[in-house]
């Protein structure tokens, strides 16, 4: 490549495919990105999205906005995820240089993580978990960072949150089972492609950054580019590495056309969009030959309406012809009586009651107070009382929370009675105002084909 650059004046590659923050182009776009994660990183709040298609300069954005402050920000970085939330809270704490084991629990890694996250606050630092393409995040794993986004001493958050994805993402962040992570999301930025006159800019910023070279392109190359680019930077960037190759072995400092053509080519963008052309024509030529057939269609069946209207009354089966409403009915119910029906076997009482219990740990981690308490019978009872005052006693420890994580291990089920079960589990409870691990002990009953907490009590307290 050395004598590449020393033919075109060149003392770098100015359009390197991998992301590349000493290059850094800022479109009004990009600005605008930069700035948002600024107001996250000086406020402290929790939670940013940014969404763009692939090539638009995600990455390297937020790693132009981690370069600002080398000192004062700790981040771990997940790239490409599919983890769920166990996996995930291992990813963070390798990121992190914190050691793990294969046999810690998840609730051991939250609070390990929960620990080096306050050690690191008391140091002064500001502790980010970027996570590129989040759009293939598990919806499990995206609440799992919406409660670790609400980790926080008295005054500040001890952790702050940036998600990068394409359009996916923001579809999915608009899903109902997302909605508490939403309303905690801070800064929604959008990346878009470059206009024209952004992609000559960029061209022409790449090319001075890298040794300001005599290198001539031509006014209608540079509509090529952005024709066929359509100001993706990671295509601009593949179209002119090829370009001055081929203007390279052509011993020529202007950019030609047929440089250009045999970039394009060798990239697969021509035959593209040549193919992408052909398309377009073929669908406009079906949806013609669409109408044209529609309208002759119509046509032909009007005529053969009038030449066969009064045949097609006589024209049905002598089966069905005498038969009555209730005959048909009948009929169709014999016809279908025969087909197969995929039938699930029921779940088991045990697994059922596993289920229940999940979902009422959800509830609570959620917050979700009126779905919470619809777990519990009528006439629950606790040490404190009845229903009325267990109500009112959850209301207050719930809803004053900033965030609640429960972890739930060791259940072991015994059939007391017929519809009536005892449930003993360990219960590892994390919130911002205390963290507690207990054995706890339910007693489910069955009324009516559903389950209700008839009563709930801590064994003990183990640490």
């Amino acid at each position: 490549m050395e004598n590449f650059f020393k033919f075109f004046g060149l003392k770098d590659d100015p359009f390197r495919v991998t992301p590349d923050i000493e290059y850094f182009y800022m479109s009004q776009a990009h600005k605008d990105v930069l700035d948002a994660l600024e107001y996250l990183y000086h406020t402290g709040e929790g939670f940013a999205v940014i969404i763009g298609e692939p090539g638009t300069g995600k990455t390297t954005t937020v790693k132009k906005f981690l370069a600002n402050h080398p000192y004062e920000i700790l981040y771990a970085y997940i790239i490409f995820p599919s983890f769920y939330p166990l996996e995930m809270l291992r990813a963070i704490l390798r990121e992190f240089g914190v050691k793990t084991s294969p046999e810690e629990a998840e609730s051991d890694l939250f609070a390990k993580l929960k620990e080096f996250l306050i050690k690191k606050k008391e140091e002064g630092h500001k502790v980010f978990i970027i996570v590129d393409e989040a759009q293939n995040l598990p919806i499990e794993t995206m609440e799992e960072l919406r409660i670790l986004s609400n980790l926080e001493t008295n005054r500040e958050k001890l952790l702050q949150i940036v998600l990068t994805g394409q359009t996916e993402l923001e579809k999915k962040i608009n899903m109902p089972e997302l909605r508490q992570l939403k309303e905690r999301i801070t800064v929604v930025a959008k990346l878009r492609n470059l206009d024209f006159n952004e992609t000559v800019d960029y061209i022409k910023y790449k090319l001075e950054k890298a040794g300001n070279p005599k290198i001539h392109i031509p006014w209608y190359i540079y509509r090529l580019i952005f024709k066929y680019s359509q100001g993706n930077f990671r295509k601009i960037n593949l179209i002119m590495r090829r370009t001055l190759m081929a203007a390279y072995v052509d011993e020529s400092k202007k950019i030609k056309y047929k440089h250009l053509k045999e970039a394009l080519k060798t990239l697969g963008f021509y035959e593209e969009a040549k193919e992408k052309k052909k398309l377009k024509y073929l669908a406009l030529a079906s949806v013609i030959l669409a109408i044209l057939l529609g309208l002759t269609g119509t046509f032909s069946w009007f005529l053969y309406a009038i030449a066969t209207g009064e045949k097609k009354i006589n024209s049905e089966p002598a089966q069905y012809k005498n038969m009555t409403k209730t005959q048909h009915t009948q009929h169709l119910k014999a016809e279908t009586r025969g087909e197969k029906k995929k039938v699930h076997p029921p779940l088991k009482p045990e697994e059922q009651i596993k289920e229940f219990i999940k979902r009422w740990k959800n509830s609570w981690e959620t917050q979700d107070f009126l779905r919470y308490i619809s777990y519990y019978c009528k006439d629950f009872r606790w040490a404190g009382g009845g229903i009325e005052k267990w109500e009112k006693y959850k209301r207050k420890t719930i809803l004053n929370k900033k965030f609640i994580k429960i972890y739930i291990s060791d259940i072991k089920i015994r059939k007391i009675k017929e519809n009536r079960w005892e449930v003993i589990f360990k219960q590892e409870y994390f919130s911002d105002k205390i963290d507690d691990v207990t054995l706890k002990k339910l007693i489910i009953i069955k009324s009516n084909g559903k389950y209700c907490i008839k009563e709930e009590r801590t064994i003990r307290r183990i640490k």
